[in-house]
């Protein structure tokens, strides 16, 4: 059946699982077939094709679920005790609209601020699907109340500013 998921032994639907690996698998196929590619062209592997294939590789690490250097609270642990001013962050790994917004924050600001990893949490990316027409767009900035705020840095910034004067 189509859109049919199948929970396997993770307790996670295995649809939601395969997406969570989905630009991994996405960036190492495309350092497999560089690789085939330069050896067919050339009879052996190029400087340049061995610096795409090394490069492909190293973007198929950082957005993996392995890299986990990345901060993470469960959505259910967000959602648990919040008070109005509280700023939590839906975003998801390999996402550069997340990675811009993590970067320009001031470190005391990003460290105030909640982030929830939608890849690796399936009921925060439910969670936010509700503010999208059903779509997963990352990053999403919600009060501790569940209302949404814009998701740059000078909105979350002043959140997080109100809450500290507070």
């Amino acid at each position: 059946m189509p859109g049919r998921t199948r929970v396997n032994g993770t307790g996670r639907p295995r649809r939601e699982r395969i997406d969570r690996w989905r630009p991994a698998l996405i960036n190492a196929g495309s350092a497999l077939v560089l690789a085939v590619v330069g050896l067919v062209a050339e009879g052996r592997l190029s400087v340049p094709v061995m610096l795409a294939v090394a490069f492909a590789l190293g973007w198929a690490w950082w957005v993996s679920p392995l890299r986990r250097a990345e901060p993470h609270v469960p959505h259910a642990r967000a959602m648990a005790d919040p008070s109005a001013e509280d700023v939590i962050v839906y975003w998801r790994p390999g996402c550069s609209h997340c990675m811009r917004l993590f970067r320009a924050l001031d470190a005391d600001v990003r460290a105030q601020v909640t982030w929830v990893n939608v890849m690796a949490d399936p009921e925060g990316a439910r969670y936010i699907r509700q503010f999208h027409d059903g779509d997963m767009v990352t990053p999403t900035a919600v009060t501790g109340t569940g209302r949404q705020v814009p998701s740059t840095p000078g909105s979350v910034t002043a959140r997080v500013e109100r809450r500290r004067a507070g």
